[in-house]
């Protein structure tokens, strides 16, 4: 009988943890309207809508067609929307991604989505 209370306790905590991680996860959601243009100074303008809750962003890049992506700057400013790449070329395989993250109070980063 002590070994299944055991396993039941374990369960619940399990569960209970699971649950907060989803919820807090939840609440960040992925930017939108997300704008990348060209400017005539060989840099290109990332910009997009503010996230709730979000304490920042990351902005991703892939220079390949094969889509292998790369973390260009970290944006510890949840009310930035922009970000001026100085090294990128805005060709055919260059894409971007940029996720929001918010910080819980231990100082865990809980990501949301990609979004490009």
């Amino acid at each position: 009988m002590k070994k299944k209370k055991w396993i039941l306790v374990i369960t619940s905590i399990l569960m209970m943890l699971l649950s907060c991680t989803q919820i807090h996860a939840a609440a960040v959601k992925a930017p939108a309207n997300i704008k990348v243009t060209a400017s005539k100074k060989a840099s290109i303008s990332i910009k997009w809508s503010k996230v709730s809750n979000a304490s920042g962003y990351e902005i991703w890049r892939s220079n390949s067609a094969k889509g292998n992506y790369s973390k260009i700057k970290t944006i510890k400013n949840g009310n930035v929307t922009s970000y001026t790449d100085k090294t990128g070329k805005l060709n055919k395989n260059e894409n971007y991604y940029v996720r929001a993250y918010c910080t819980t109070k231990d100082g865990t980063r809980l990501y949301g989505w990609y979004w490009a």
